[in-house]
């Protein structure tokens, strides 16, 4: 065996620095966005609602205090079920002919949201009668041992 000398090692590429900190930065603001997205006063059910949202509807989902706010129209209160899904009035608006535009997206908006609340209850239905079935397959065969 011989020890590498300084002319058999490979040369190191050259690192962009600059480029370097800009992808720091952004994922920094990722991360404090990310952050912003989180509501302590919420519940866990709600939190969870939230982020199952957010993958679909990224740019327009927003906490306005314990309410789910999608495109500042169409909001889900507490207990976050697809019944607790409504639009939010207007305060005004300059044109009869926008408004109704305006109203037939937010059903539209308020008909999808409401798909997607009832998809993530079943999701949670699902996911807490697995566990449930789990822990009672356990239980039985851990029951079964002892009595042999």
């Amino acid at each position: 065996m011989q020890e590498p000398t300084d002319e058999t090692l490979e040369p190191l590429y050259p690192i962009d620095i600059s480029k370097l900190k800009k992808r720091q930065a952004e994922n920094e603001s990722e991360k404090k966005k990310e952050a912003s997205f989180v509501n302590l006063k919420a519940s866990r059910t709600g939190q969870a609602l939230f982020r199952d949202l957010k993958k679909t509807m990224n740019q327009v989902i927003r906490w306005s205090n314990n309410d789910i706010l999608i495109n500042n129209s169409v909001r889900i209160v507490d207990p976050y079920r697809a019944e607790h899904v409504s639009i939010d009035t207007p305060s005004h608006s300059a044109n009869t002919a926008n408004a109704k535009l305006s109203a037939k997206g937010d059903n539209d908006t308020k008909t999808h949201i409401i798909k997607l609340v009832d998809k993530f209850w079943l999701d949670q239905s699902k996911l807490s009668s697995n566990t449930d079935t789990n822990s009672n397959t356990r239980n039985k065969s851990t029951d079964s041992t002892s009595k042999v």
